[in-house]
């Protein structure tokens, strides 16, 4: 073969392979909601590591009660909680995460049995797992607005307290942080999750979901401006447990 023919032959060969190559690449599946959320416990872990604190990580419930309880809980105690706690949870990267996620990244985790709120990762890997128990809420006694109103306020102190204890529990002891620290701690985005905001019959996401296909795939609920939320339980954490629109 004429050496000219034969060096255009292998040129051609070459761009198809390329080509071949490029359109696996772009026709790569994208991410389950599973897929996500491991790849951000492992660059929390890796974030944890390279800042030597320990990992904490809030465990999603699969009982969806007691998931929305705790979407709430976490987000009046780290949005309204005392300094105190939140310093302590400045000393700690954060995520959010499954069981079944700390069973495949961690390697040498076992679900637990009750399901635990939160578990700590030591830098060495070695893990410990905590639960919290948040007081029963009380109700009102007469129904008129103002005592549910009333009501819904002292349960949402209570709440409050029970948590910041149980982070202080958890969380490293240190000396009071320093004011950005608290601003990160209060507002930044937590792996695996992030923060929303309800008007009552309505919620808006503070980031959008980074598995949507598009804005519409992320279209929330239009409040219609009837319903009541306190202002104490309104950014609350979404756990991100539905999968996006195909």
């Amino acid at each position: 073969m004429d050496p000219t023919r034969r060096a255009l032959l292998a040129r051609l060969s070459a761009l198809s392979l390329i080509g071949a190559m490029s359109a696996g690449i772009t026709q790569r599946q994208p991410l389950t909601r599973d897929e996500w959320r491991r790849e951000e416990l492992r660059t929390a872990q890796a974030r944890a590591a390279t800042r030597g604190v320990p990992l904490l990580v809030i465990v999603i419930p699969n009982d969806d009660s007691r998931r929305w309880v705790l979407q709430q809980a976490w987000g009046q105690a780290i949005t309204h909680g005392s300094n105190k706690a939140i310093s302590a949870l400045s000393a700690c990267e954060l995520a959010c995460a499954r069981e079944a996620d700390l069973a495949v990244v961690l390697g040498n985790y076992a679900p637990q049995s009750p399901e635990p709120t939160a578990v700590r990762v030591e830098t060495s890997g070695k893990w410990s797992a905590h639960r919290v128990t948040l007081p029963e809420p009380e109700t009102t006694k007469d129904g008129s607005w103002q005592s549910h109103t009333a009501i819904e306020e002292q349960n949402i102190t209570a709440r409050i307290k029970a948590m910041e204890a149980f982070i202080l529990s958890i969380a490293p002891p240190r000396p009071a942080a320093r004011g950005r620290d608290l601003d990160a701690v209060r507002k930044d985005p937590i792996a695996g999750s992030r923060w929303m905001n309800s008007g009552g019959c309505g919620s808006d996401p503070e980031t959008a979901d980074p598995l949507a296909r598009s804005a519409m795939d992320d279209m929330l609920l239009v409040s219609c401006g009837m319903g009541h939320v306190s202002e104490r339980s309104a950014r609350f954490i979404d756990f991100l447990v539905n999968e996006p629109a195909p």
